[in-house]
């Protein structure tokens, strides 16, 4: 009886060393290694009768132009130039995977936003990519009469097509501001995930305006 109740004990204290050992330690270059679309996809909203989708679209190639006229004296609004468009990164502080279990954690700082940003104004998932694409639309204008191919548009009009894609059987994980501030003094913003995944899984990081970090975390699983 003591044999059998010492093996138990000994069969306890060994199955959270074997869970342990199961973990892997993944380097931040062995995720650079899954990254991909560097600097082309900028986050939005895919809109279903149902539920808002997170979705990403390449506004490179689009180069349809518009323009806005002063209702009263007919002359045309000038626009400021856009800027270069900046990106989002992450510096991790811990990656790991089980790859019996499915599971991957990672931990660390999102960078590249602007000063004062929101954690909330942060989109952050794991899902599975679709591509497709997307329609970019011109609509009427309260500051102003719209123009487009030298017509007034008087109602919503498609005016172009871009490629995008959106994300399937997603989950979404939020960004945390921390007390803490960076080299410009500013409160640094942090993020902890712990998820399943498998080898069709994305983890993407959006914000409006910025280009995404997307990585696909499935190829830690080959």
């Amino acid at each position: 009886m003591k044999l059998k109740t010492l093996a138990f004990l000994i069969l306890i204290i060994n199955v959270p060393n074997y869970i342990k050992s199961q973990e892997q330690i993944i380097t931040f270059q062995e995720l650079l290694d899954t990254k991909v679309d560097e600097n082309i996809y900028e986050f939005g909203w895919f809109a279903t009768a149902y539920k808002k989708i997170p979705c990403y679209r390449d506004y490179r190639k689009n180069s349809v132009k518009m323009t806005m006229k002063n209702p009263r004296n007919g002359q045309e609004i000038d626009f400021p130039e856009a800027e270069e468009k900046g990106a989002l990164k992450i510096s991790p502080y811990k990656i790991k995977i089980n790859k019996e279990k499915k599971r991957f954690s990672i931990s660390g700082e999102i960078n590249g936003a602007w000063k004062h940003v929101t954690s909330s104004e942060f989109e952050i998932y794991i899902g599975y990519k679709k591509d497709t694409i997307s329609n970019i639309t011109l609509s009427p204008n309260l500051h102003g009469d719209i123009y487009f191919n030298g017509k007034k548009v008087d109602s919503t009009i498609i005016i172009n097509t871009v490629p995008a894609f959106y994300l399937k059987d997603f989950k979404k994980y939020g960004a945390i501001l921390n007390n803490e501030e960076d080299k410009e003094g500013n409160r640094k913003i942090t993020f902890e995930i712990n998820s399943e995944f498998d080898d069709k899984s994305y983890l993407v990081f959006g914000i409006s305006s910025l280009y995404s970090e997307i990585f696909h975390i499935g190829k830690l699983l080959e």
